[in-house]
């Protein structure tokens, strides 16, 4: 592929920082190189199918490398730096190796129905008999022909039920590696699985950027909770031991029941008696009306809620308890199920998560946590087919070996030299103007610059250069993990809860130790858990689920050690000889039974800082333009990577020279004609850039596809653009102009997104082309 010479900025990582912050420059115009030294897009929220995800927990985990990177004035070599973020990578089978079974291909189903078939039809019917017999009295004959019908009655009978039975059990003992591969291997498995809230700054992300576009999302429809027998769910203080109407008993220690998430299921649900249905909407009431911060007083011209004040740096359950007079069952729904978090969880984070979850409600449907339909992977590929969309370059497989600081006006002033070396030799005499033209540069090439040395042999210029934490070596970013996330992925064979259960539900259970008597100090929040079901295919009929399980963890550990007292309270493993017991046929529900299993540890890099200067590195190319972007934190959400691409993004645009936030909104609302705001283009002086109609927000909002006019750059000058007619704004003496925006065809940058400035002559034959304007 073509690399381009010079870009304004190198990103190596396709996560969802790195995705986000390449979409929003590319957007306003600036040149992109794009690169990620894995063959999949997404980092550490990575979506991958089974054998890829198999491949990567089988994998030996590198020893950290003895030879740290070279650091010197002017260069920095990465080149021999493997810094793996997934640890403590194993998985196990719980399926024998069948032989008989690991040929298994798209006619294996017809072939082994037909062979059964087959089996039944070819057994004895009747009782088989000489041929050459004679039977020389009528009355013997029929006495002897009654015997031998009955008996062939008799034995087809119980060769039927025989094979029947046979079937049955075959049919139970029919799963192997080989079958489970086939039937799995088209579905997205997450590194790092996420929820998105419906009101939070990911949405808000999502929909200014128009990623919508190329991303679908299901509803978590399940809220589950597990009960122990030593739980109350009535107020009274009863243990509860059925739950007949809500859940299915088991014959472990407890039950999984479903919890209401949106306003129908409170009213429908028998899990909680009247009076806690009273007393948990009266606190949501509570919740929601809120006045927290001073933008919300200033706003609605009301008081700071007295009782949060009192309880704000306080835990969560004090409130609960004192204040709210919630029973024990009622504040473990809030605590663990809804706010997803310990007894140890602060007021003000508590109530913090729950308005979240009560803003959420309503807003795109009934249920308000949203699941990316193929893993939170694709998320990263939606930010990152928007940048290809405005010109960005991408190459996977290719990471940064070495970066080389340059000064621009050195160089620029050593090539001026050799130009009017050249010219000399030429015969050519230039005069004062001349030179002085020619050694004088652009403000923008002023600027520090890099050299790229790309894994590929390439070598690129840049002004900037974004570097995921995967790139740096582990003991440079270690200070800065506080916390890892311990990750099982488990497929099961049926639901936590197969109640009403739909092909289509996500269920969110959040399991806690201590609320269940379980001794388990490695984990600090509950064990969240994620399930969905794996979409049928023709290699396979039968109900698969893929469990994520995920606990905050201070020190990476053994994962399957962490989770074993759970996985002996919810699940079961697959036994060829032992028959699933059937669920129509028992009064209660069966364990899940787990088929495969893989665990690893993956670190919170949110809190690592985005240069390099607080890393303690001094040396003159560390407090250049290198950036390091923050990855996700080890809670369900992904609200944390917003506010540091920001930050970067804010510093960047700054760098390139682009206007920020105070400065172009300052720009594009003002009524006078300023030669500042509008950015000259090598077409005409009539035209101007995108980034100077930009309205300061984060991320920059692309424009529609109805909006865009593909020309054929040939054309010279473009054609005038057809405006709408002028329309005043009421609340100042502005003049807004819609106008449609035009690409060329051969860059599709945003650099070539011009908005045509009318003339008075233009005005007065003005046409109305539309409603819509920028």
């Amino acid at each position: 592929m073509d690399f381009p010479e010079r870009v304004d900025c190198v990103i190596d990582g396709t996560g969802l920082s790195e995705s986000l912050i390449s979409a929003s420059l590319s957007i306003l115009g600036k040149q992109i190189l794009h690169i990620d030294r894995n063959g999949y897009y997404g980092g550490v929220l990575a979506s991958l199918r089974f054998p890829e995800f198999e491949k990567l927990l089988s994998q030996i985990e590198p020893d950290c490398p003895k030879s740290l990177p070279i650091i010197k004035d002017n260069c920095l070599d990465l080149s021999e730096i493997e810094s793996p973020l997934v640890t403590h990578r194993s998985s196990e089978w719980f399926l024998g190796c069948d032989d008989s079974f690991d040929t298994y291909d798209d006619n294996d189903a017809e072939n082994y129905s037909s062979v059964s078939r087959k089996v039944i039809n070819d057994s004895p019917s009747t009782m088989a008999l000489p041929s050459d017999i004679t039977v020389q009295h009528d009355h013997i004959s029929t006495e002897i022909s009654s015997v031998v019908r009955e008996l062939g009655e008799e034995q087809e009978k119980s060769n039927g039920d025989g094979h029947e039975n046979v079937t049955i059990v075959q049919s139970q003992k029919l799963w192997s590696r080989s079958k489970l591969r086939n039937a799995v291997r088209l579905h997205d498995i997450d590194i790092v699985p996420k929820i998105i809230y419906s009101h939070s700054p990911v949405v808000t992300a999502l929909q200014r950027a128009d990623v919508t576009r190329y991303l679908e999302f299901r509803f978590v429809s399940r809220l589950l909770a597990y009960i122990g027998n030593n739980q109350c769910t009535q107020q009274s203080g009863t243990v509860s031991n059925n739950a007949d109407n809500q859940s299915s008993s088991t014959n472990f220690t407890g039950h999984v029941v479903k919890i209401p998430v949106c306003r129908s299921d409170v009213f429908k649900t028998r899990l909680l008696s009247l009076h806690q249905k009273r007393s948990l909407g009266a606190f949501f009431e509570w919740c929601f009306h809120l006045i927290i911060n001073d933008t919300q007083r200033s706003t609605t011209h009301s008081k700071k809620d007295e009782e949060y004040c009192a309880y704000e740096d306080r835990p969560f359950q004090d409130l609960l308890t004192e204040k709210r007079k919630l029973d024990k069952f009622t504040q473990q729904l809030l605590i663990t199920n809804l706010s997803f978090s310990n007894q140890q969880i602060k007021t003000k984070e508590a109530i913090f998560r729950i308005r979240r979850l009560l803003f959420s409600m309503g807003r795109f449907g009934p249920y308000p946590i949203l699941w990316p339909m193929y893993g939170s992977g694709d998320l990263t590929q939606g930010y990152c087919r928007m940048s290809a969309v405005f010109g960005t370059t991408f190459c996977l497989g290719c990471k940064v070996e070495k970066i080389e600081y340059i000064n621009s006006e050195v160089d620029a002033v050593t090539q001026s030299v050799e130009n009017m070396t050249t010219n000399m030799k030429d015969g050519q005499i230039m005069t004062g103007a001349d030179s002085s033209s020619s050694s004088s540069m652009p403000k923008n090439n002023t600027d520090d610059e890099f050299i790229v040395h790309l894994s590929n042999g390439k070598k690129i210029k840049t002004k900037c250069v974004i570097l995921c934490p995967e790139c740096l070596p582990y003991s440079w970013i270690s200070d800065f993990i506080n916390h890892w996330c311990a990750r099982a992925v488990l497929i099961t064979d049926s639901s936590l809860l197969p109640d009403d259960c739909k092909s289509s539900d996500i269920s969110i259970l959040a399991y806690s130790f201590n609320a269940n008597n379980q001794q388990n100090d490695l984990c600090l929040d509950p064990v969240i858990i994620i399930e969905c079901q794996v979409e049928k295919n023709k290699f396979c009929k039968d109900n698969l689920f893929v469990v994520h399980l995920c606990a905050i963890i201070k020190q990476p550990n053994d994962p399957k050690k962490i989770f074993q007292p759970l996985l002996n309270c919810l699940f079961t493993q697959y036994d060829d000889n032992t028959v699933h017991p059937s669920s129509v046929s028992q009064g209660h529900c069966k364990r899940p039974r787990m088929l495969w299993a893989g665990y690893f540890c993956v670190p919170d890099l949110s809190s690592i800082p985005n240069n390099f200067s607080t890393l303690g590195k001094s040396e003159t190319i560390m407090n250049s333009n290198i950036f390091i972007t923050a990855g996700p934190d080890a809670t369900p959400d992904l609200d944390s990577i917003i506010p540091n691409a920001e930050e970067i993004f804010r510093k960047i645009i700054s760098i390139l020279g682009l206007p920020n936030n105070s400065q172009n909104l300052a720009s594009t609302t003002s009524g006078t004609n300023n030669d500042d705001s509008t950015s000259q283009t090598s077409r005409s002086s009539m035209y101007t850039t995108i980034d100077a109609v930009w309205d300061g927000q984060f991320p920059p909002k692309a424009p529609r596809p109805e909006d865009i006019i593909v020309v054929d750059e040939s054309v010279n000058p473009p054609p005038v653009v057809t405006i709408e007619v002028p329309q005043e704004d009421q609340n100042s003496n502005l003049i807004r102009f819609g106008a449609t925006i035009l690409v060329t065809r051969s860059y599709c940058s945003m650099a070539n997104i011009h908005l045509h400035k009318p003339s008075e002559a233009e005005l007065a034959r003005a046409t109305l082309v539309g409603s819509n304007s920028l």
